[in-house]
């Protein structure tokens, strides 16, 4: 039961921090670096819940359960590598022939796992859970495990001249590229320690660092849009519209 605590605490905190990201969903398609964030959020968050069910199952060894939830632990993991590549290029603004590789890249990755978790349903090749109820993790695990670590170190590199250019933004790309080490140092640890909920604890910390840094600046970025017009810069409907909601809230509050 332990486990599972690590995984809610998580799940909390990812909802605390990005209540806004997660809920709010307007005006969210003008930065399409927003959009891709939010998926991966949603993805992060699905992430945590199958974790979270995966010490309570393990733990009242209910070994169907535990092998569906599993299964779906790999699937949300790659697609969270999928959209996590996506808006690294994205935000970045990379249209080169590397950005392009590692976006067909992460998405060669989710669908290439999540194929095997439905032959492992067939045939184990990923994982088993014995008469009882233990997790055994078998040679594809591995593998699978090995080529994340390559195409995050791959995202990780692709950041790094951002990180240390001389731009003023270059904060904001140093805390992508502080995710990606983050993800890659628990990743390897949680190739030998599959019993501890390392991968969620490198989403919490590396979540948390992406929204101190980061996602400040994407909503600043995204309000600047939708309350002036392109072609005058004067102030659109949008923000006549949240002014008067300010003014008439401070006339409540008074």
């Amino acid at each position: 039961m332990f486990y599972s605590l690590i995984g809610t605490l998580a799940l909390l905190i990812l909802i605390i921090e990005n209540k806004e990201t997660l809920f709010n969903f307007n005006n969210s398609d003008v930065l399409p670096s927003f959009l891709i964030y939010r998926r991966f959020l949603i993805t992060v968050a699905l992430f945590y819940i199958s974790d979270i069910l995966w010490g309570l199952f393990e733990s009242l060894k209910f070994k169907r359960l535990l092998f569906i939830d599993t299964s779906l632990y790999f699937v949300f993991m790659a697609i969270g590598v999928m959209f996590w590549t996506c808006y690294t290029v994205t935000y970045l603004d990379n249209k080169n022939a590397f950005a392009k590789f590692l976006i067909y890249s992460g998405r060669v990755f989710a669908a290439t796992v999540t194929t095997l978790v439905v032959i492992n349903f067939f045939y184990p090749v990923v994982f088993k859970i014995d008469a009882d109820c233990f997790y055994h993790a078998l040679a594809v695990r591995y593998i699978a495990l090995l080529l994340q670590i390559i195409l995050l170190l791959l995202v990780l590199l692709n950041s790094l001249p951002y990180a240390f250019s001389k731009k003023p933004e270059r904060y904001k790309y140093r805390a992508l590229a502080a995710f990606g080490f983050i993800m890659i140092i628990f990743v390897l640890a949680q190739v030998f320690s599959p019993y501890l909920p390392l991968y969620s604890m490198a989403y919490m910390l590396g979540t948390s660092i992406l929204h101190t840094f980061v996602m400040g600046d994407e909503k600043n970025r995204i309000k600047k849009i939708v309350t002036k017009d392109a072609l005058t810069g004067v102030g659109n409907k949008y923000a006549f519209v949240e002014a008067e909601k300010s003014i008439n809230k401070s006339i409540e509050n008074y």
